[in-house]
Order: C-alpha cells, then structure tokens, then sequence
C-alpha cells in the first residue's frame, strides 16, 4: 500500500474520462462525458472527495473509484483499517462499502495516464438513491408498496445493526447516501448503505474519526443529532459524528410514510406535524402486532424530543424484528512500530583507584553505626505499625522498591469527544498522541 493519499485536481479527473483500467484482472472504464449533458462531470463530487464511476465491458456502472480531496495520514489510516475489515463481504446490504485501496504504483496506472493516483475501490450496489426516489413519490412517478416500505426498514436495521456490533458508526446517513432497488431480484436486498467516508470506530482503545478542521464531516443536518448542527452553527470545527440513531429514525419514518403530501427536500422533522401524526396512525393499521414494538418510539412528535441514549440500539430492534444476523469479523487496528534509534555512545571513563582500607579502629566504629541504625529503623517500624500489609491502592512505603508498569509504544486520543455528556471544559480539545518508544511507570502515587 502507498504511505501517502494522491490528491485529484480537476484536469486530472477530465483526463480519466473514458480511460480502460485493468484491476485485480478485470476491465473497467471510467464513465466519460455525457454528450446530452455537456459540461456535467461523469464524477461526483462531495466533502469528503470525488467518486468517479466505473463501467464494465456492457455499459453499466460496476464499481466506484474514490478520490480525496483532503489528504492526510490520519485518513489513509482511517480509510486502510475501513478496507481490511471487508465490511463488503459481511451483508449484502453494505456490498458498496470499500474494498480495496488502490494504488497506480503499485497495480498499473489507467491506459495512457501520465500521472499516478490513490484512492480506495468500493463495487456498485443496484438502485437509486432514495433522494432521488422521494421526488419521484412526490410527483406520483413511482410506486413504493407498503412491502417494500417494510422491507427498506429492516434492511436498514440489519446494516445497522452489524455496524453497530463492530462498535462502527457510518456517520453520514442521509437520503443521499442509502440506495433503494425498487426493481430487486429474488435474493437481493431493498436497500444498500453506500459512502463510508465519515465513518467512526473503536477499536482495541483506537479511536478512528474525523474531526471537520481535519477535512471530515459531521453528518447532515435534519438526519444527525441535533447538538451536532447547533455545534457547527456557533463554529465548533472539533465535532465528529458518534450515533446513527437520530439519522436512522428519520429514515425509518420516511420509509413507512414518504408520499405526495410531504416535500422531499426536507427530514420528517419539517413535515406538518398534523399530516404525519396521520399517515403514522393510518401505517399503524397493518403492522403485525409482533412488530410494532419495532416502531413504537418512531411516533410523532415524541421521535423528534428523544436524546440519542434514549433511543432504541440497531441491535435491539433486530431482535425485535427476529432479524438473523452473522457475527462480523472485526480487525484491530494496526499500530505502525517505532522506528529504532540508534544506540547512544557511552563515554569512556578512566577506572578510579581503589580506595586504601581503613584501619581496623574505623572498621569497628563503622559497624557499631551500621548495627544502632538497624535497631532504630526497626524500632520505628514497629511503633507505626508497618510491618502489617501495605493496602494495594494505596501510597507505596518508604524503602520498598515501587511497583512499575509497562506502558507499550502506540497511539492514543486524549482528552473527551465534546458530545460526551458530563464533559467539563479542561478535558479537550482531543489531541492524537504517538509514544514512540516504551517505558515502564509507577502504577501508585509517590
């Protein structure tokens, strides 16, 4: 893998238009200009970078090739950990989550590319985006049975779900990134997660996120939690995303409800709140009573009062869905070893003489000392009561050698998310620290 992120300007990406790339033996193209919409990029272009579609031999769009715009090596970290988990492989409903990090070093470059590029390779999940979609219910140009409704809301909580077990937060969840296959084969899923790029993890004590002044994103506003929108508005660029719950919720609710009556460019949180009280109610009629514990929270308007720690975890509601899911394999993160440094010369030292013995009246007074100090430490000992054991929390005695622990080389945050409650002030901003080289600490007061 490359050590570091290639940044894609524009005249690059009009250069890869139309281009054949060989990757792990398989042609793909990179979609070129479309002559019916002259000056429109075949890319698209986000926050976080570019996602250039792939087609294969027939036309059609196979894969994603991601570009970023910010490099750093906190998000190649980032993005070579999201990879390794092979979080494609674990559901059908996250089949477009990255797959490989690519590197034209490395894997060949793009038929007549004169310049290298990184990036990571995630395959193309079927249907469209359910923004798209929404505008299309709105002007009563497509169907969405209550069947499909239904099964778009467990496929969501299943995706969840798993991520949630792997301790993953997508981060951005949002019309624009959730695909609906209204057109789905037997086998495959109603919907699929796609854009991973504002992910968050812990993992093994590594905390894997992006704050906005390192070129991340919050979420979107109306589908995030709500704190982290008034955060941004009065300019806290140290904010990361942290739940999916909020942004699950309004999904889940436009899922079941979307029509004509409600705008598509906006959450549930701005729809008439007499409308939606009655499509809520209406939906209600024909849910299975097993299942409708799995939407009780999502009534309005209480849904939009809850914190995030009062709503419902993705795990939970699977099994109240007796949706079955598979265990996900996660990976630690890897913790690069310090580079060793080289040994420090020790000086030379000319050797001291031995000093002349004493004569044998020093000798004895010497040992007359050595034997009253004994008794009186001991004596004093005694009195304070310290020959009794010492209490393991508490400060180690005077004359015992200290209990040390070995604190290992790796890397760490410091300090508390500003989303944690009960936070005070002196506990930020969050600060990545790197301990190169390991040493061993006291584990009690001095």
């Amino acid at each position: 893998m490359s050590n570091t992120i290639l940044p894609l300007s524009n005249t690059q990406a009009k250069s890869l238009a139309g281009k054949r790339w060989l990757f792990n033996g398989q042609s793909y193209y990179f979609k070129d200009y479309d002559p019916a919409a002259p000056g429109q990029p075949p890319w698209r272009s986000g926050a976080e970078g570019k996602a250039f579609p792939l087609l294969d031999s027939g036309g059609q769009v196979a894969a994603y090739l991601k570009f970023f715009t910010t490099p750093s090596q906190l998000r190649l970290d980032r993005t070579r950990w999201l990879v390794t988990q092979q979080i494609h492989a674990w559901a059908p409903q996250l089949s477009a989550a990255p797959s490989a990090w690519v590197d034209s070093h490395q894997g060949g470059r793009p038929d007549g590319l004169q310049f290298d590029l990184t990036g990571y390779f995630a395959m193309a999940a079927r249907g469209e985006t359910w923004l798209e979609l929404k505008y299309h219910l709105v002007e009563n140009r497509a169907r969405f049975d209550k069947n499909l409704r239904w099964e778009c809301l467990c496929d969501l909580v299943a995706a969840l779900a798993l991520l949630e077990q792997a301790s993953i937060v997508h981060g951005d969840l949002s019309p624009g990134n959730i695909l609906v296959n209204i057109h789905r084969a037997s086998g495959e899923p109603a919907l699929s997660v796609i854009d991973f790029d504002a992910f968050v993890a812990q993992i093994g004590g590594q905390h894997l996120m992006l704050a906005v002044s390192e070129g991340g994103t919050y979420g979107t506003a109306g589908y995030c939690p709500p704190d982290l929108v008034k955060k941004a508005e009065s300019g806290d660029r140290t904010i990361v995303p942290y739940s999916d719950r909020h942004s699950r919720d309004m999904l889940l609710l436009e899922f079941l409800l979307a029509g004509p009556e409600f705008s598509a460019e906006v959450s549930p949180r701005d729809w008439p709140l007499d409308k939606l009280q009655r499509r809520y109610r209406a939906f209600l009629g024909g849910v299975p009573p097993g299942a409708m514990a799995a939407i009780a929270h999502l009534e309005p308007p209480a849904v939009f009062s809850f914190l995030e720690r009062q709503r419902p975890s993705s795990t939970d509601l699977a099994k109240t869905l007796a949706l079955r899911l598979p265990s996900p394999p996660v990976k630690p993160f890897p913790v690069s070893p310090p580079s060793p440094s080289p040994p420090k010369p020790v000086p030379r030292q000319r050797p001291r003489p031995a000093p002349p013995p004493p004569p044998a009246t020093q000798k004895r007074k010497r040992r007359l000392w050595k034997w009253a100090a004994v008794v009186l430490a001991t004596s004093v000992i005694l009195a304070l009561g310290w020959w009794r054991p010492w209490p393991p929390n508490s400060l180690a005695p005077m004359g015992l050698p200290p209990e040390l622990v070995k604190i290992e080389p790796g890397t760490f945050v410091m300090g508390s998310p500003a989303s944690e409650a009960g936070r005070i002030s002196d506990e930020g901003p969050q600060t990545r620290v790197t301990i190169s080289k390991g040493f061993s600490m006291g584990k009690y007061e001095v």
